[in-house]
Order: C-alpha cells, then sequence, then structure tokens
C-alpha cells in the first residue's frame, strides 16, 4: 500500500511540473526546463509552450537530447519549427525517413548526441520539489499597472500629481535606486508643517504594496476620510515628470458600486492583476458589459469575456466552444527577444479554455494570498 501511495505522489510531483507557470518560476530561480518537459509539451501539441522553453535552453545556451519513442516522433511534425532546432535535439534512426527529412527542413541535427546522460523523472521532481516558487501570476502582477492606472482613468480616480504635491502632508517613498530617475522632494510643500496622514502619498512600483494600501480603511480616529494617493514611477532624470497618481479612496469606492460584494476580486479581475486576459478584454469593455450583472460568478466572468467576440453565442458551453476553436489564430503569434516580455505576451494575453473556465477560482485563490 505505502509503495503505491508513493507511486501516485511521484506522478503528482511530475504533473505540476508541467506548467508552464512554474517553469517560468523555476528558471527565475535558475532551473532550466528538461527532455521530460519537451516530450510532454510535444505530445500534448503546445508548439508556444515548446518555443519558450527553447527561448530558455537558449538563453542559456544549452541544448535539449530528446529520446525518440512513438508518441513524440508522431507529433515532432506538428509543433517543432525552425524557432526549436537549435536547442531540441533528437536522435533518429535511419529507418524514420519522414521525420528525419523534417527535422533536417528546420535546421535540426537529427544525429547529434549532446551526452550519454539521460535527465529522468526522479530527478526532475527531485529538483523542482526543492525549489521554493513564487506563483507566476505574483512575478507578473507588475505588468499590470499600466492597465491599473487605465482603470483609475476610467473609473475618474485620478489626480495630478502638481495637486498631489501641493497638499500632501505625508510623503512614503524611498530615494531612487536607480540613477536615472529622481525625487525631488521640496515639491510636496506641506509634508514638513502638516506632518498628519491627512493625505498621505506613496511612491512604490509594487503592486502587491498598492493592493495592501487599497484594501486598508483610510479614516481617521473621528471616522473621516483621509485622502492616500499613489504613484508607481519616480520622475525621470531629464524627462517629463510624472503626471498623474491614483486616489486611492475614489478607487475604492468606484469598484465597490460595480461590484459591491466582491470589490477586491473585482479590481484583480477588471485590472487583469495576475491573470492571462490583458488582451481578451480592456477594461472598459468589462465595465460596459458588467453593467448587466450583479453577482461576481464563474459564469458572469465568462460571458463579460467573451460575448463581445462572440455575441450570436445563446449558453455559456457555446461561447467557450467558440473562442476555442477561434483561440489558436490568438495565441504565440509574435516571439519577443526578452524572456520576460515573451512569457507575458504569450501566457498572460490569451488564456485557454481551462484558463477562461477556472478564472473564479484562480481569482479568490490570489486575493487570498496577496491579502495577508
Amino acid at each position: 500500500m505505502q509503495k503505491k501511495l508513493q507511486s501516485n505522489y511521484k506522478y503528482t510531483l511530475f504533473h505540476d511540473a508541467m506548467d508552464i507557470h512554474q517553469i517560468y518560476s523555476s528558471w527565475l530561480k535558475h532551473k532550466l526546463p528538461t527532455e521530460k518537459h519537451v516530450q510532454f509539451f510535444t505530445v500534448m501539441e503546445k508548439p508556444c509552450e515548446l518555443e519558450f522553453i527553447a527561448m530558455l535552453l537558449r538563453d542559456a545556451r544549452q541544448k535539449v537530447e530528446v529520446t525518440p519513442n512513438l508518441a513524440t516522433m508522431e507529433k515532432i511534425p506538428h509543433v517543432w519549427n525552425k524557432r526549436m532546432s537549435d536547442v531540441f535535439v533528437i536522435n533518429v534512426g535511419p529507418e524514420n525517413v519522414e521525420l528525419r527529412v523534417f527535422l533536417e527542413s528546420i535546421d535540426a541535427p537529427p544525429y547529434e548526441r549532446v551526452s550519454e546522460t539521460k535527465t529522468d523523472v526522479d530527478e526532475l521532481i527531485k529538483g523542482m520539489s526543492t525549489l521554493t516558487l513564487d506563483s507566476a501570476d505574483l512575478l507578473m502582477m507588475s505588468k499590470s499597472k499600466p492597465r491599473i492606472h487605465a482603470v483609475a482613468n476610467l473609473l475618474n480616480a485620478r489626480v495630478s500629481t502638481d495637486w498631489v504635491q501641493l497638499c500632501a502632508s505625508r510623503l512614503e517613498a524611498d530615494d531612487p535606486s536607480l540613477e536615472f530617475y529622481q525625487l525631488d522632494r521640496s515639491k510636496f510643500k506641506l509634508v514638513k508643517r502638516d506632518p498628519t496622514d491627512r493625505h498621505v502619498h506613496h511612491i512604490n512600483s509594487s503592486c502587491l504594496d498598492f493592493l495592501h494600501e487599497l484594501r486598508k480603511e483610510h479614516v481617521d480616529e473621528r471616522g473621516r476620510q483621509l485622502t492616500v494617493t499613489w504613484q508607481f514611477s519616480y520622475d525621470p532624470v531629464g524627462g517629463p515628470p510624472i503626471k498623474y497618481a491614483i486616489h486611492l479612496p475614489k478607487f475604492r469606492a468606484a469598484v465597490q458600486e460595480l461590484a459591491p460584494g466582491h470589490w477586491f476580486e473585482f479590481t484583480l479581475f477588471l485590472c487583469a492583476i495576475g491573470l492571462p486576459i490583458h488582451e481578451l478584454a480592456k477594461p472598459r469593455t468589462i465595465v460596459e458589459q458588467w453593467k448587466r450583472f450583479k453577482v461576481f460568478s464563474q459564469e458572469n466572468i465568462t460571458k463579460v469575456l467573451l460575448r463581445p467576440h462572440f455575441p450570436e453565442a445563446v449558453t455559456v458551453p457555446e461561447l467557450v466552444r467558440l473562442y476555442g476553436e477561434k483561440m489558436g489564430d490568438l495565441k504565440c503569434p509574435v516571439v519577443y527577444d526578452d524572456i520576460r516580455q515573451h512569457f507575458f505576451k504569450t501566457f498572460y494575453s490569451w488564456p485557454t479554455t481551462a484558463e477562461i473556465e477556472s478564472l473564479l477560482e484562480r481569482i479568490q485563490k490570489n486575493a487570498i494570498e496577496w491579502s495577508i
């Protein structure tokens, strides 16, 4: 019985390791994808995932030797391309004429061997299970800053930094760590004369800190509303100053009006914080669509995201089916030189159908983790 349980546990770890988001998180911890990852995504016919793995290997100047098997060899012509040929190496016998011809057509070396050492499942599990990984959603959070500003503008929750500098009573900001940013504290006229929390202004690039501050009740001991403003960036040296800041109480009040019972979860949804919907639905479209709904449910999330694309669909399953049929034309159209940008644009612009159908669960999970 114990042996069987151990086997199931191994399968769970191995299955979890095949998530492209975890592969990205592992890469940030200096852990590269292996042959098993290449085999898995080849058999599953996932060209975008394979191109990303190839990009990671190429950046590290590493190759992976893929052991040929029937399942892998059948799928290779459907998903491999020239952008993978310099890092995926497979030793194909002379009897596999068609596959050899295909590999040669994409400039893949079908005979070269990298080494005699194989990376097996146990080694993969050991490496993945010992890593302490931040979720890819958390790592991609910073990509939502322009969208947060767009939402603030849409909700009339932006104020000018000129007004902030005239009115702020306290400034929460470290000195810039990079030489091409600057912070002129003398512009904040009342900070030294009015050391109260009447108006606290934050300059902080962290989206997570922004969410923590947004959740706070900004009132004084008498219950009066305090002003809290936020900007993500310092003024650039030699460039135009930052023009706008986000007014947190106004931002929160506007979102609460849209989704009273689940305003924080709705904020993550509307701003696409940690969510793969950046190209699927823009904030204005979400707000317009949301006006007909009151309950923050998986069904309504799906309708808000997909109905503008497929207005003829009657049911939620039909919406998902139509999106699934079209999604292949949307994902992975461009390869970016920067690994982080490529990962974001490929895996956080257009969700898979499975991601669409589990968005509420993902939002709720992140809302709990990011509230601590």
